[in-house]
């Protein structure tokens, strides 16, 4: 099932709110035009989840932030590290991922699901300048699998990212999600398959592609969600996701390209070269 609706109006409230309290990122020596503001976190939902016995799970949450890596790791409910894991985004290729595992056997639970583990991705974007427009790219990836073994199981995956610049009016820009179910059938990206707790994967990536105007700017928002849980013995459960959102590319559209020499120019320019290497070559020689 999809990430709830109550969820996502909370979670779309709460990252316009840490748009406008968020931290100030400081210039630093990176890739990225100082002009821009990026900050991003992830946090385990720790208020939501549900981690039942039978149950092992561990996910590791990593921000890179400068080119440097920092985690926060969850071990069932414990989490070691920083929860929320807060970094501003400075340099091409930053970004956050998510790591999980989860196994489950039968035991005797209070409620479903036995295991529910909601994460959450937020990147802000500030444009503080008053005269450039940039572009800018992320790539999301995920890659899933899940499995369903035994009379009444299953292991479900979700992954969705949101545009929600614009609170009132959220935009999903990717999602995947795979259910291995053995009682009710499995399904995939919401279309009912004709299979019952096989095996299921998915690998996917795509380039996203935001214009930032002056004084502009903008909010993503990414739900991670790993639930299953096993009602009949014997019975198994396996999930593992990893998601990654990073900075792929920012140009200043505001800054022209390079215009290229002229045919005649630039043969000139390399004859010249060549003139004065062939020289330096000789007096090198001599």
């Amino acid at each position: 099932m999809r990430h709830s609706a109550k969820r996502l109006d909370m979670l779309v409230a709460c990252a316009a709110l840490a748009f406008v309290s968020g931290p100030t990122v400081p210039a630093s020596a990176a890739s990225i035009d100082p002009a821009l503001s990026i900050v991003g976190n992830i946090e385990f939902v720790d208020g939501l989840a549900t981690v039942q016995p039978g149950t092992t799970h561990t996910t590791t949450m990593t921000a890179v932030s400068g080119g440097t890596t920092t985690s926060t790791v969850v071990n069932g409910e414990t989490v070691t590290g920083s929860n929320p894991l807060d970094v501003p985004l400075t340099m091409i290729n930053d970004g956050l991922g998510i790591t999980s595992g989860v196994r489950s056997v039968f035991a005797v639970l209070e409620g479903s699901p036995q295991y529910e583990l909601p994460f959450d991705i937020n990147v802000s974007v500030t444009n503080t300048s008053a005269t450039d427009t940039f572009k800018l790219v992320f790539r999301a990836t995920i890659t899933q699998f899940v499995n369903g073994d035994g009379g009444d199981s299953f292991a479900e995956a979700n992954y969705s990212l949101f545009d929600v610049t614009n609170p009132t009016l959220p935009t999903e820009l990717f999602f995947s999600e795979i259910t291995s179910d053995t009682f009710f059938g499995d399904v995939v990206d919401g279309v009912a398959q004709e299979t019952f707790g096989e095996p299921l994967s998915a690998d996917k990536s795509t380039l996203l592609s935001f214009v930032v105007p002056p004084g502009g700017n903008l909010v993503l928002l990414g739900l991670f969600d790993a639930k299953g849980g096993v009602f009949d013995n014997p019975g198994t459960t396996r999930l593992d996701g990893t998601t990654f959102l990073s900075i792929h590319e920012v140009t200043n559209l505001a800054t022209p390209p390079a215009v290229p020499l002229p045919g005649a120019a630039l043969l000139f320019a390399s004859a010249s070269a060549y003139v004065g290497l062939v020289a330096w070559t000789r007096r090198r020689a001599g």
